[in-house]
């Protein structure tokens, strides 16, 4: 196929190409070579075959395009690979807790745990009669899973309404970590709600690493977002969550009227409590 203005020439005329007579603004004419002079097509024939010539072009346009995403894919994924190599290749040095440093190990380890990310729990148990084992457990990333056959209910198995805690509002978090003047640790924290701008200060000068004030930045601004949430949650034994059905880390779905909200969420369970006399079950949650 041949689009130009000009009559071609040379190796150009033959039987097997279509010469049409335009440019890229369009087409003015159709020819084929009967092997002594170029022939106008029909203008039937030339319709057809310049809807199938333009459809031609925009698939060697897509074609185009592509290939050269497979091509930017490729180097992307090379470059990947050649650095998860270089890594693999390397020892990580192990995070040092020091008791010169370290004043606070249960802080450090939250931080740590939310910076990585893993979670973890604490397991103590009778070891013998008059010995206690005390283990720090991990889960990578999260402990628990979604419990689509379980349901929390309000009025059923929840015994009363959760008290509702309406949490803080802002915009914008400006957390400020170890440091004075200009040396001094900071990150600004925001999130578009559709509401009025409003900035809160921070203060942590137990932060003096900047990926630390970085997600403590990040932790507080989602935090403040104004909306109604709950900490605990009380609960009988029931066919539709019985005990024992359910761990730490699960997430349950929770429905019913809370008062100031109709409840229709998941939760995460946090922590288990159970009343040995009456039987009781107290759930901490988070609001999901």
């Amino acid at each position: 196929m041949i689009r130009q203005q000009s009559a071609p020439s040379g190796d150009k005329r033959s039987k097997r190409n279509l010469w049409f007579k335009g440019n890229a603004d369009g087409l003015t004419g159709g020819y084929t070579w009967d092997g002594k002079k170029w022939v106008e097509l029909s203008a039937a024939k030339f319709n057809a075959a310049s809807d199938w010539f333009f459809e031609w072009l925009d698939q060697k346009e897509v074609l185009k395009d592509s290939k050269a995403m497979y091509s930017k894919t490729k180097t992307e994924f090379n470059d990947a690979k050649s650095k998860v190599s270089d890594l693999s290749d390397q020892k990580a040095d192990p995070y040092q807790l020091n008791w010169w440093e370290t004043h606070d190990l249960g802080s450090v380890i939250s931080d740590l745990a939310q910076e990585t990310p893993f979670e973890f729990r604490e397991e103590t148990k009778w070891v013998g009669d008059d010995v206690l084992s005390h283990r720090i457990v991990l889960g990578v990333p999260e402990f628990g899973v979604r419990r689509e056959d379980l349901r929390l209910e309000i009025g059923v198995n929840v015994t009363a309404p959760p008290p509702l805690i309406e949490s803080d509002y802002a915009s914008h978090v400006l957390v400020l970590g170890a440091g004075e003047g200009r040396t001094m640790l900071n990150t600004l924290a925001s999130k578009d709600r559709g509401r009025l701008r409003r900035t809160v200060v921070v203060e942590r000068k137990d932060l003096t690493r900047k990926d630390r004030v970085d997600a403590t930045a990040r932790t507080e601004v989602n935090a403040r977002d104004a909306e109604w949430s709950f900490e605990s949650l009380s609960l009988v034994d029931h066919p539709m969550c019985p005990y024992g059905s359910f761990d730490v880390g699960d997430y349950l779905y929770l429905t019913g009227d809370a008062g100031w909200t109709q409840l229709d969420q998941l939760v995460r369970v946090t922590e288990i409590a159970v009343d040995c006399v009456t039987g009781n079950m107290d759930l901490k949650v988070v609001s999901s």
